[in-house]
Formats: structure tokens, sequence, C-alpha cells
């Protein structure tokens, strides 16, 4: 696994790591991005792992959108799928704006509580978005969307 700031490239599995946080900004986003566009290790179908567990200070609606746009604008340099890992209501409203935004250009993303989950999730289906699929059986319960008031 190669370290480049703001991020690891493992190539083995493909799958870009982005470094932790504490208080996340857009100025740091988009030059964590503008390096991935600059590093010719990382392919287009690169799967992302993105962890807002241990961040002091998510990125907003507005900032969220902007880094969407600056990707879009650039015809999304990156296609692979997107797993950001959560822990808290905060986390997981952060995860689902990027998730909404990103199904609109046909970019796979989802959230996970779990690391083995989320990269498990990053290694299998296509290596490139195109279409979004979660990849869950149609009569599949998981304990994700279990409605707990019910027992």
């Amino acid at each position: 696994m190669v370290n480049s700031g703001g991020y690891k490239f493992d190539e083995n599995t493909q799958v870009v790591t982005l470094e932790t946080i504490r208080v996340a900004s857009l100025e740091d986003s988009i030059a964590v991005s503008e390096r991935l566009t600059q590093d010719p290790r990382i392919p287009r179908s690169a799967g992302f792992l993105v962890d807002l567990r241990s961040m002091t200070r998510l990125l907003q609606f507005d900032e969220i959108y902007q880094i969407i746009e600056w990707h879009k604008v650039r015809d999304f340099p990156m296609k692979g799928r997107i797993a950001f890992l959560v822990d808290r209501p905060a986390t997981v409203g952060t995860a689902n704006i990027f998730c909404t935004l990103l199904q609109q250009y046909a970019i796979e993303a989802d959230m996970f509580d779990n690391d083995e989950l989320a990269l498990s999730w990053l290694s299998s289906g296509p290596r490139s978005s195109g279409e979004f699929a979660r990849g869950v059986e149609p009569d599949a319960v998981t304990e994700e969307f279990t409605n707990r008031s019910e027992e």
C-alpha cells in the first residue's frame, strides 16, 4: 500500500483509502481530489473507502455539492464504487447526501458500519459504476434495514 499524502492506494485490491481527518474542509477535499486525478497509478475504476467515523466536523450540504460539481465538470475522473464508513446519525446523514448526489451520475456508493463489509463490497461487483445496484437480493432481510419496533 502506497501513501500519497491524503490517501493510500492498494494496488492489489485497487482500493483508495482516504486518510481520516478530524475536521473536513472543502479545500482539503478538492486538494486530495486533484492529487488523485494526477496519480498515474490509480485507474478510473478504483474503489474508494471514506471513513467518516472519527471526524468532528463533517462536510455540509453545500460543500458536498461543490465536491460533486468539481468531479462533474471533469466528467467524473474516478468511476469506481465509493464506500462510506459511518457510526452515528451525523455520519449517516453526510454519507446519504453523497450517495444520493452520486447516484444521479451513476456512481455507485453505499454506507457501512463495518470495515470488512465495506472492503468486500468494494471488491465485488463491477469495477466501474454504470448502474446503481446495492447487490442485495430482493427478498433478503438485512440487519441494517430490519425494523426493531416490530419485534
